[in-house]
């Protein structure tokens, strides 16, 4: 009664598509919460009030963060997007599965190519205030 474990035909470019685009994907989304959340009056108050507790300049480290990591989240987004595509093409033969992750992937590949342009609109509009 050997019986051996059915394996399944898995889709590798859609599972590394969207682990990629995951990563990046929280990393663009946790910037612009930084930023909101400092620039608020609460954020504002307590910076004001306390210029020398390390979370002061946690506001200032992200825009720097965000600007140094600009060119790797557009080149990660164009990735998971090529990957998600041709997860999509691999996907339609019927024993591969992975359509699914494929257009996730394509999906929050396009919002990692456009978060980080969202994290700059802030950031300048915090400056003209």
């Amino acid at each position: 009664m050997n019986e051996q474990p059915i394996s399944r035909p898995r889709n590798r470019a859609a599972t590394v598509g969207l682990v990629i685009a995951l990563i990046f994907f929280i990393q663009c989304v946790a910037f612009p919460a930084i930023l909101v959340t400092f620039m608020s009056s609460w954020g504002i108050r307590f910076v004001n009030t306390n210029p020398t507790h390390p979370l002061a300049g946690l506001g200032e480290t992200v825009v720097e963060l965000s600007i140094l990591t600009f060119p790797l989240d557009m080149i990660a987004g164009s990735v998971a997007i090529a990957l998600g595509t041709f997860g999509l093409c691999v996907a339609r033969k019927p024993e591969r599965p992975g359509a699914r992750k494929s257009i996730l992937g394509i999906v929050l590949g396009i919002l990692v190519l456009l978060l980080p342009f969202l994290t700059f609109w802030q950031w300048a509009t915090a400056f003209r205030q």
